[in-house]
């Protein structure tokens, strides 16, 4: 997964408009969460003794986090190794336990399928994510990001700025990145046009 890091770009401005791309085609919503009123609890001291026999709250979740580690130990080492069907099979493992998977565990699968350059499957599992109702990390953008220009795909690769200014998550790296990607990769012509496209957005704030 060292292919996934980059160097952090401190020295770009910021977009000040919305970064849409007509065909957009990756549908992003965003919920919020409903919180319900506390109940009201007497004040209690939070000492407990050692041999407290209590099955309550702080035990539990701490044997879901280790269940949870561990499923994500192996989820992440069966992406490292590109092994998309590998990584399906632990999360449906999970959803077995109990657990929910969370964005980590879409980014460990989309991660996996852009390993091995599958651009559909990769744009399914984001798909799949946003419609359990999460937000997809910032990371797994990246990933995105790096497949689509390492493959060409500037427009698609557009939609995925879009999607993640709707989430308002910085595009200054993202952007640089999927030019880079397609200079790269010999897609001259398409690397002017998204450098131009957010070149302009820029401007546009002065």
């Amino acid at each position: 997964m060292s292919t996934l890091l980059l160097p952090s770009i401190n020295s770009f401005p910021t977009f000040p408009c919305k970064f849409k791309c007509p065909n957009d085609t990756v549908s992003v919503v965003v919920r919020a969460s409903a919180v319900s009123a506390p109940e009201k609890r007497t004040r209690r001291k939070r000492r407990q003794t050692k041999g407290d026999d209590d099955s309550s709250s702080p035990s539990s979740s701490a044997a879901e986090k280790s269940l949870r580690f561990t499923f994500m130990e192996e989820l992440m080492g069966r992406a490292r190794n590109r092994d998309a069907n590998g990584v399906s099979d632990v999360i449906y493992d999970m959803v077995a336990a109990g657990l929910t998977p969370g964005p980590r565990s879409f980014h460990g699968l989309i991660v996996a399928h852009a390993l091995n350059g599958d651009t559909e499957a990769a744009m399914q599992s984001l798909r799949r994510e946003l419609s359990s109702g999460l937000r997809p990390l910032h990371e797994t953008f990246i990933a995105l990001i790096r497949l689509f220009g390492s493959k060409g795909r500037a427009t698609r690769g557009l939609e995925i700025l879009a999607a993640m200014e709707k989430l308002h998550y910085d595009i200054r790296r993202a952007w640089l990145l999927l030019v880079e990607e397609l200079v790269r990769t010999c897609h001259l012509e398409d690397a002017n046009k998204v450098f131009l496209k957010g070149a302009r957005r820029w401007a546009q704030s002065y």
